[in-house]
This record gives C-alpha cells, sequence and structure tokens, in this order.
C-alpha cells in the first residue's frame, strides 16, 4: 500500500564502529517515522557487533505529528531486542527533553550530550567498559 502522505523532514544516518549517528532534520510525518525506521532497521542489521549505541543529532529537528511518537516508541522497543545498549541525544532543546525522558521512560539507558562527538566518545568509552 502506498503512503497517504510523501515524507516530511529527512534524516542520515552514519555507522561508526559499533554506533549510529543519526541526523533528523525538519518537521516529521508518520511517513518520515517509517523511512527513518526502515533505514535504522536495516543498518542496525548490517552490523557485525551483538552491542551497539545511538546517537541523535537533533540540532535540526522541528518536532513532529502525534502519529510519530508510536512509531518510533515502537522501534525503540525493537532496539532493545536487537543488542541496543544504550542513546544519546545531542543538540536539544528543553522541550525535546521533556518529550525525549517521557518518550524513553522505561526504555532503557537514555541520556543527553552537548555534541556529536562527545555522545561519540561517550557511547565508545561505554560499550567498551561493558
Amino acid at each position: 500500500m502506498s503512503p497517504l502522505f510523501r515524507p516530511h523532514g529527512h534524516h542520515q544516518i552514519e555507522v561508526k564502529e559499533n554506533v549510529l549517528i543519526c541526523r533528523v532534520m525538519g518537521a516529521w510525518n508518520a511517513e518520515q517515522a517509517e523511512q527513518f525506521c526502515a533505514s535504522f532497521t536495516w543498518q542496525v542489521k548490517q552490523l557485525a557487533r551483538q552491542r551497539w549505541m545511538r546517537v541523535m543529532d537533533m540540532q535540526d529537528w522541528e518536532l513532529c505529528c502525534p502519529e510519530v511518537a508510536g512509531i518510533i516508541q515502537q522501534m525503540a522497543v525493537w532496539e532493545i531486542k536487537h543488542g541496543c545498549a544504550g542513546r544519546w541525544f545531542c543538540h536539544t532543546s528543553a522541550m525535546h527533553r521533556q518529550l525525549l525522558v517521557k518518550k524513553y521512560a522505561g526504555l532503557g539507558f537514555m541520556e543527553l550530550a552537548d555534541s556529536v562527538p562527545d555522545a561519540l566518545q561517550l557511547a565508545t568509552r561505554q560499550l567498551e567498559n561493558a
């Protein structure tokens, strides 16, 4: 079935060893969230390692429609079942932080960092020490 709307917003995913660095941009609708989840799960399946982490660069994200929250929460549950050791979020506004804390309550490790390089370093160190 074709999507009802065209995807709004964008994303980029880069893999550095066992850390996925995800940059999210614009205002997302459900179709964009579905595209992100498909790209993300494909990247995770390419990892040879059992444990990995996600770093989210939210500098250019403009929030989303209500349907996106459920899609992303389903992905968070999927992550836990597929080796995700934690998530780092960068460049978050106060509103983003409130939404993230609420969204990821009970869904495993979630931390905030000031920048992508900081988050990458912290995630890598955490994986090495686990």
